[in-house]
């Protein structure tokens, strides 16, 4: 409805438009609408095998894509954050020397800072990907649009076309954010590890504030435990990647 009124305010400027009774029209029905329910992350428990199958159908797929998604979609299990965060990433934020990826709080959901420590696996991919955009700003920059980053859509479009729904509704869901609650279920219930590492590198907000105040978070704050859990992390999915080959 919103882009058909767009379409219609564009007639009326162009002067083309015989009766603008249908813009306020459109106005009416808009409002009578059904409102979209609560957005929901599409993700259920997984079992290492089903975690595996994903896995082991991205890296078969690469090669079908562009570039830019293909390296995004890889690296998403890697690094834990939210799709907009991943795809709007820029080389300035970047140090594969030190292997760590600094957001600004301008891109964060919670509106501060977050440090990244990449795993060797994210390291690989974005060495994979520099010759290709080094010199631009973004890292996946969009093919279409000039001096803009690839979007989610694009990454939840290749999840479809290897067979993982956008919708429960559909069948087999699964999308881009749900390599977050993967993370969350996998370190938090198999892999053991520490609570407030887990959320931490989630980036979300202790809403204890009592806790909060005496114990100040930086971007380091718990550095050697996040880079250590991030690379066992990696270690954990490759394995299970590696599996779901073997037993093709």
């Amino acid at each position: 409805c919103t882009i058909i009124r767009t379409i219609f305010d564009y007639a009326d400027t162009m002067g083309i438009l015989n009766d603008a009774i249908i813009i306020r029209r459109l106005e009416k029905y808009r409002k009578d609408m059904p409102q979209p329910v609560e957005k929901n992350h599409l993700y259920r428990e997984m079992s290492e095998a089903e975690i595996g199958k994903l896995l082991y159908l991205i890296e078969g797929s690469k090669m079908r894509w562009t570039l830019q998604t293909s390296v995004a979609l890889r690296l998403a299990p890697y690094v834990m954050l939210r799709p907009n965060e991943l795809c709007g990433a820029r080389w300035e934020e970047i140090n594969l020397n030190a292997a760590e990826w600094l957001i600004p709080a301008s891109r964060m959901k919670p509106g501060r800072d977050h440090l990244v420590p990449l795993p060797r696996q994210a390291v690989e991919l974005f060495l994979e990907i520099r010759p290709f955009s080094g010199a631009n700003e973004f890292v996946f920059p969009s093919p279409r649009k000039h001096r803009a980053p690839i979007t989610t859509m694009s990454l939840i479009q290749s999840l479809r076309r290897i067979g993982y729904a956008s919708t429960r509704e559909e069948g087999d869901a699964f999308v881009t954010h749900g390599f977050r609650g993967m993370a969350s279920t996998t370190l938090h219930q198999r892999l053991k590890f520490n609570s407030d590492v887990v959320e931490l590198q989630l980036s979300h907000v202790d809403q204890n504030r009592v806790k909060t105040a005496y114990n100040q978070i930086t971007t380091r704050s718990y550095l050697d435990d996040r880079r250590e859990m991030l690379q066992k992390y990696a270690d954990y999915l490759d394995a299970l990647r590696e599996k779901a080959a073997s037993q093709e």
